[in-house]
């Protein structure tokens, strides 16, 4: 064997040596791409998750808004700014039941007179009220 044979030989060796080695770290990098390829799809999977989840809480905040301000409309007290408004709403299912007659709204004006003077003159006891049963 000559010295050229050796050269070309040795260097033949070295860019196998070489080539084996540059192959391996493409294995090694495609190997990392791969994990971090992996590692970002679970991210994004762990973000539609919780974007998920975060619509599923704002529905049901919607929802709860929307039952309260239900509740609170049918609760409402309703304010009388002109007799109008008041006859029209006695004439209403509601207004109805809830609207006392006058002879009523009467009896109740006497009986508080007549537990107001009973609270004033303490003396009097249980004679001072009457027996809301009793003929008059």
């Amino acid at each position: 064997m000559t010295w050229g044979r050796l050269a070309i030989g040795a260097v033949a060796t070295a860019l196998i040596v070489f080539l084996l080695l540059r192959f391996g770290d493409a294995r090694e990098e495609a190997g990392r791409l791969e994990e971090r390829a992996a590692w970002h799809e679970a991210q994004a999977e762990a973000e539609r998750e919780n974007a998920e989840v975060r619509v599923a809480a704002e529905r049901r905040v919607t929802a709860a808004v929307q039952t309260y301000a239900d509740k609170v409309a049918r609760i409402a007290p309703i304010v009388v700014r002109a007799t109008d408004t008041v006859t029209r709403y006695a004439e209403t299912p509601a207004g109805r039941e809830l609207c006392l007659p006058a002879e009523r709204v009467r009896g109740i004006q006497a009986l508080d007179a007549e537990l107001n003077a009973a609270a004033r003159d303490p003396g009097q006891g249980a004679a001072a009220l009457h027996d809301p049963r009793a003929p008059r």
